[in-house]
This record gives structure tokens, C-alpha cells and sequence, in this order.
């Protein structure tokens, strides 16, 4: 009796001191917030679907204003977190958080753990499983949940630019963010107003705007000054320009737009610098000496930036102290610079050349482990931009990966991490378990991510649980076992033809799969697995056609090296000829041998006489990108133009060993022919396999012609290719 008493004086207080209003039992405050309306209609949603009855057979009370009065323990361990709690007294249920997010993340969480239900993916039909009941028994009420990870962020593409109101809702019930900062969703999920853009100079330091008056402002090649975008950046030692960008930040971002305490401006996705005079000069450090490009390229042009953005970041700094300003450390911004950044900026390092099939502190990631570590140390709150989910299509276990990741990075002072995951192409169905458990893992790391794997099969594939299990481990652990490097763009082709080479075991995951898809009762999980294996059938049935129509290219032998520096030499006689119809028609050939010392190749463009200038990318050139074994960085660029101008680097212009060589040039009237080689040993082959791709640019149509409609940069599009070697006698 004592205990109803005090349970029935507690309600009537909640009643008289908060003013609240009670619309049947699922109660928020007197003026609740547009995310405390939001998250008591999720809670009436998801009790309407679960149980098929408008209201709970007892009163939840949702809102900050709750834990406040009620439960001020939580409130101050939760202040500054997207945590929340959940607490039961007398029967009452209480949902709330510090951060307005809170309120929603307690709301799915409380379904996760009173009922079966799990939300697997995005897709349609397959959004949502779970098991009908005509009541809820609120018996996993009185916890409180922080996150290791404070602030988990998704780039998701699904089709869309990104994000749209389908994903990021799906992002928001496995409690994580995939709103944008401008998004009119982000108040009602209880989402700050701030964004971690990039690749946004442009959009302050208008091209349109100011080159007629400021053409310095802008980047310079071949002395002219060129509008910003995927060729070009802009000029970072112009007078006055990191004020001007400073002033239009605060005018269109922070003014115009909803006040915010953070937002994001970063390079372009280009990774052409300014080459005036000013841009080129050494830059004075801190102990006085002086960085010159020559001597380091790769850490001058991030000092470059940072140099800038260091000045934009004080000017900011004056009309708004509070303010932090984050900037992408991406392509040449990924390595730290030799000076401190300046305390309202916000780092958010993008790991591009990690291996994504290793963790940080693998041997492999090398360098990427360094820069994250340099960052750690200049930006005691930084950020970081994963590409774990670029290769969703085929279903990676990066969850494995991620795990190690996280336990490295919470400890380096990392806040929060960006991560972009496709939702696409079937990956919203074959990866949907490895994007659940990571968001699992976010909250804590030190989860067993075999307990969260098999939650994941029992709630998703119910009756199908252990088939599905024996499918996702063969998967797995093929996929943990290809050789060389996983990249942000892996073609899952490739990956299935890899865990094709094992018979048995392929036969014995889609068996699984078979099997699964007639064990499975419940409808939504049977269309899960039903799609699953189309996506994978799929993928395995085109990669037998390929493997039998497209047998790997073959860099053969020269039976004669001394004569390949001679275009007519008899050394080329057996070489591997790539002709126009290789290159969509274009008037382009390559053809390719090798001497067991070097890899050599003779171009060719005959569409008409090259258009040159003082920039190899802008003129008329060849570029040959190469996958190999080599750590750090998932493939080389070597360029060449009519000029006999080489470029010779890892992707996004990180130095090596491995040097492109011009061996002969000769420019005619209708085009132009060139022989370069590739030393052998600084590759690193390994097994005599690489991955190889040509790409032409005409340098007066800016067009790019590429072998077999590859595409620069991107690894999906290389072609499996041998090096052959000397036939014993």
C-alpha cells in the first residue's frame, strides 16, 4: 500500500511541477521540444505496429524535463553524450537523454530489448522484423546506456546524393546519425545543426563571384588561373583571401543559415595545387627553418593548407570565439603538418590509403597509422573519415576490422567518426549484418562480436538463424584471406571469384543459402534471404562468365630486351597489343612486354597533334595506374605526355621508389608515340600478379578514354594482369 501511495504521489507531482500534458499514456512535457513530439510518435508507431493497439497498457513519460526532476544521477552522467537512460518506478516507464537524441535512441532501444523486433536494413519490406504480441512486458527498464563513440556519423548512398529521409531513419533507429547538418530532419531526430562538410570552398569563395576582381584568389597552372572543382583547388597564399573566405563563411554558413557551433570547410575532391610563385616558395617553420617542396612534396602541400586554414580559423576566431571549424585532412591534407592548427579547428582526418581489410596498427596501414597518430597529437579532439562501407556490395566482414579500429582510435582523443556505407547495388541486403553490428560495436567495442552476430541471426533469419550463420562464416573468412589490399572501391566480382578458387566451401555456403531460404517462416525474414542469394548468385554467375571469356592479360616475355627502347624493335614482336577497340574506338594503342627487370610500354595517340602546356595533367598524356602488393597505398599513378614529362607516385601524390622512365618520344603531325618502363623490384609483385589500368587525356578536348571503360582512380576498373616470365629451355 505504502509503495502505491508514494508511486500515485509521484505521478501527481510529475503532473503539478512540470505542467504536463497527458495524451493517454504516452506523455511529454507542457511544451515539449519537436524531437520529444517526434520520439513519443515513434514510440506510439512502433507500439501500433508491434501489438496492433494505439497505446501502452501503462504511462511513459518522455523528455529530459522527466530525468531532471526525477533522476538528476542520470542527467549529469549523461550531460554532453548522445546517451540516454530508461527507468521504471512504479510502473512508470521514463525514456529520456541530456541531448534531445537521447530521447529517441531510449525509444528504439526500449523495443529492442521488451520485444524481438530488429531493423536490418533500409530496404523496403525487409525494414522491419519482428514477432506480433498483444503486449509489451516492460521487463529491460532501468539502465543507462553512454556511447564509447560519442557522435557516429554515416555518408550513406543509397541512389541518392547520400542521405534521404528513408535512410536516415533507418540510421536513427540503430541510434547514429546519417542526417545532414542542413537537413530539416536533424531537430526533430534531436540532431545539433552543425555539419562535417567538405569539398566546399567553392561554395564561399565564389568563382563567380570574385575571379574578375580577385583572380589570385584562384588556383594558377600553366599560368592561368582556373575555377575550383575536380581539377583544381584554389591559390593559399593570395593576400587577403583567407579573410575573404572567412567573411562569406560567416555571411551564407553561420549568419543565413541556423546558428550552430560547428561546421565543416574542406579541400576540393582535386588534388591540383596553385603553382604561382608564392604557392611554390618555401614555407618558414616554427624553428626557423624553411620547408621546401623538393624536399618533402607530400608534407609541403599540407602545410600549405594548414597554413591557410589556420588563418581562416583566427580570423573566424574573432567575430565568433566559440566557434569550432572543422576541415577534412584528405588526399595531400592527410599528413600532418609541421605546426600546431589553431584551437577552434576541428580535424577530421580521412584515412583514403588505409588497407580496409587490416586495422591501423597492421604493418600494412603503416602509414596511415602515423598520420593518425600525428593528428592525435596537434588535435586532441579530432575526428575521423572512414571508408569502411564503400565496398558494401559484397558482404565484407569490416565489422571485425572496425572493432580493432575504434579500440585504437578512442584512446588517441578520436570523438566521432564519418563513415560513408552503401546502401545499393544489393548491399542493402548482403551487408545488411555487418552494418547493424557496427553500429553495435560504436556504442561499445569491447562487445563480443560473435554474440552480436548471432543476435543478428536469430532476430533477422529466425527459423534460417544456423544456415545464414555457416553462409556469412564461409564468406568471412575467405574475405579476411584475399591477398593485397582491400580499397574504398573493391569489385565484388573479384572477391567471389576469390572464394570461387575454394569449390567445396562455395558449394557449401550456397547450399546454406538454399536451405535458409526454405527454412525461413516469417515473410520478411524469407525475403531477406531470398535476396541475399539473388544478389550473390548473381554475382557468382558473372563471375564465371568472366573468368571464362575473360582470361587474365598477360605482360609477356620479350624474347629479344635489348631491342624494346626501339618502337620497331623485334623486341616487341610478342607483346600484348591493346588497340582501339580496347579504348571504345579511340585512335589509341599500348602494347606491353617485359625483360624481368622492368615492365615497358609503348603508347601511342593519333587522334591529332598534342595539345601541350606546362602542366603534364592538362596536357595531352598517358596514365598508367598499377595495383600491387605494395603496402600503404592501394595502387601506383605513373604519367607520361608528348613532352617526355613524367609523374611517378602512389595515389594522391605520395612519393616512391618506383620511377616512370621515358625511353624514346616522337611527336608527328597526327599524335604522338612514346616507350617509358617501370623498374620490376620497387613495386613489389607479388606472384607475378598486378592489377593494371590506361588511361588517355586529350589535352584539348580534356577527355578521358580509358582501357576496357576504366576510370581514373577507381581500382573496381583495373584489369587483373600477369607478368609473364623467361620459358625454361
Amino acid at each position: 500500500m505504502k509503495n502505491c501511495l508514494i508511486s500515485r504521489l509521484s505521478y501527481c507531482l510529475i503532473v503539478c511541477v512540470c505542467a504536463l500534458v497527458c495524451q493517454a499514456r504516452v506523455i511529454v512535457p507542457e511544451k515539449p521540444t519537436i524531437n520529444e513530439e517526434f520520439a513519443a510518435g515513434e514510440f506510439k508507431y512502433w507500439h501500433r505496429e508491434i501489438t496492433g493497439k494505439e497505446e501502452p497498457a501503462y504511462d511513459v513519460c518522455i523528455g529530459r524535463a522527466f530525468g531532471e526532476k526525477f533522476f538528476p544521477d542520470d542527467i549529469r552522467a549523461l550531460e554532453g553524450t548522445q546517451g540516454f537512460a530508461i527507468r521504471n518506478r512504479g510502473g512508470v516507464i521514463y525514456l529520456f537523454g541530456a541531448s534531445p537524441c537521447g530521447n529517441s535512441f531510449a525509444v528504439y532501444d526500449f523495443f529492442e530489448k521488451n520485444t524481438d523486433i530488429i531493423w536490418p536494413s533500409y530496404a523496403k519490406d525487409v525494414d522491419r522484423i519482428f514477432t506480433p504480441v498483444e503486449k509489451i512486458e516492460p521487463k529491460v527498464c532501468d539502465y543507462r546506456r553512454i556511447p564509447a563513440l560519442n557522435d557516429r556519423s554515416w555518408s550513406i548512398n543509397n541512389g541518392h546524393y547520400y542521405n534521404d529521409p528513408r535512410t536516415e531513419h533507418y540510421c536513427l533507429r540503430l541510434k547514429s546519425d546519417a542526417a545532414k547538418g542542413d537537413s530539416a530532419r536533424r531537430a526533430a531526430f534531436g540532431f545539433d545543426d552543425g555539419d562535417w562538410g567538405g569539398h566546399n570552398l567553392w561554395r564561399y569563395l565564389s568563382w563567380d563571384k570574385l575571379h574578375e576582381k580577385h583572380p589570385e584568389y584562384f588556383c594558377m597552372v600553366d599560368g592561368i588561373r582556373r575555377k575550383q572543382g575536380y581539377d583544381a583547388t584554389i591559390c593559399y597564399t593570395a593576400p587577403g583571401a583567407a579573410e575573404e573566405m572567412a567573411r562569406c563563411f560567416v555571411r551564407e554558413r553561420i549568419e543565413q543559415q541556423k546558428e550552430c557551433g560547428y561546421a565543416g570547410l574542406g579541400i576540393e575532391d582535386a588534388n591540383q595545387e596553385c603553382c604561382c610563385p608564392t604557392c611554390l616558395a618555401p614555407i618558414p617553420l616554427p624553428d626557423g627553418t624553411l620547408l621546401k617542396k623538393e624536399d618533402n612534396p607530400e608534407l609541403f602541400k599540407s602545410a600549405l593548407y594548414y597554413r591557410w586554414f589556420n588563418n581562416v580559423a583566427r580570423e573566424l576566431a574573432k567575430t565568433h570565439p566559440g566557434f569550432k571549424l572543422n576541415t577534412i585532412a584528405y588526399m595531400f591534407t592527410c599528413e600532418p603538418p609541421p605546426f600546431p592548427v589553431e584551437k577552434n579547428v576541428v580535424v577530421n582526418y580521412c584515412a583514403i590509403g588505409k588497407d580496409t581489410r587490416k586495422p591501423f596498427d597492421d604493418p600494412a596501414n603503416k602509414k596511415v597509422m602515423s598520420q593518425l597518430l600525428g593528428w592525435s597529437k596537434l588535435c586532441p579532439n579530432f575526428s575521423v573519415y572512414e571508408y569502411w562501407g564503400c565496398g558494401a556490395p559484397y558482404p565484407r566482414p569490416v565489422s571485425y576490422v572496425i572493432q580493432k579500429d575504434l579500440k585504437i582510435m578512442l584512446p588517441l582523443g578520436c570523438f566521432r567518426t564519418g563513415t560513408e556505407w552503401t546502401h545499393k547495388n544489393g548491399a542493402e541486403y548482403v551487408s545488411a549484418m555487418d552494418f547493424w553490428v557496427a553500429n553495435k560495436l560504436m556504442w561499445d567495442p569491447d562487445q563480443d562480436i560473435e554474440k552480436l552476430r548471432d543476435e543478428f541471426f536469430v532476430k533477422a533469419f529466425r527459423g534460417a538463424a544456423e544456415e545464414m550463420r555457416i553462409f556469412y562464416d564461409i564468406v568471412r573468412d575467405s574475405w579476411l584471406n584475399i591477398p593485397g589490399k582491400s580499397t574504398w572501391s573493391e569489385n565484388p566480382l573479384n572477391e567471389i571469384a576469390f572464394l570461387m578458387k575454394d569449390k567445396a566451401a562455395t558449394r557449401q555456403a550456397f547450399a546454406a543459402l538454399d536451405e535458409a531460404v526454405k527454412k525461413a517462416t516469417h515473410p520478411a525474414s524469407k525475403l531477406l534471404i531470398e535476396k541475399i542469394r539473388e544478389v550473390m548468385t548473381g554475382y557468382r554467375r558473372k563471375a564465371q562468365e568472366q573468368l571464362d571469356s575473360n582470361k587474365d592479360v598477360e605482360i609477356p616475355f620479350s624474347d629479344d630486351p635489348m631491342s624494346l627502347a626501339s618502337p620497331e624493335g623485334t623486341g616487341w614482336a610478342n607483346a600484348k597489343v591493346l588497340a582501339e577497340e580496347d579504348f571504345h574506338g579511340e585512335p589509341l594503342e599500348v602494347a606491353m612486354a617485359n625483360d624481368g627487370q622492368a615492365l615497358w610500354f609503348r603508347l601511342k595517340s593519333l587522334a591529332s597533334a598534342p595539345k601541350q602546356g606546362k602542366n603534364i595533367w592538362f596536357s595531352d598524356h598517358w596514365e598508367i595506374f598499377m595495383e600491387t602488393a605494395v603496402r600503404g597505398y592501394p595502387y601506383f599513378t605513373f604519367a607520361v605526355d608528348a613532352d617526355g614529362n613524367t609523374v611517378s607516385q602512389l595515389v594522391f601524390g605520395v612519393g616512391t621508389k618506383a620511377k616512370l622512365e621515358t625511353v624514346s618520344v616522337q611527336k608527328e603531325a597526327d599524335g604522338w608515340r612514346a616507350i617509358v618502363k617501370v623498374p620490376v623490384d620497387p613495386l613489389d609483385i607479388k606472384d607475378g600478379e598486378i592489377k593494371l589500368m590506361f588511361i588517355h587525356r586529350d589535352g584539348k578536348t580534356q577527355k578521358n578514354t580509358g582501357w576496357r571503360g576504366g576510370e581514373w582512380f577507381e581500382p573496381s576498373t583495373f584489369v587483373k594482369t600477369v607478368v609473364g616470365k623467361k620459358e625454361d629451355k
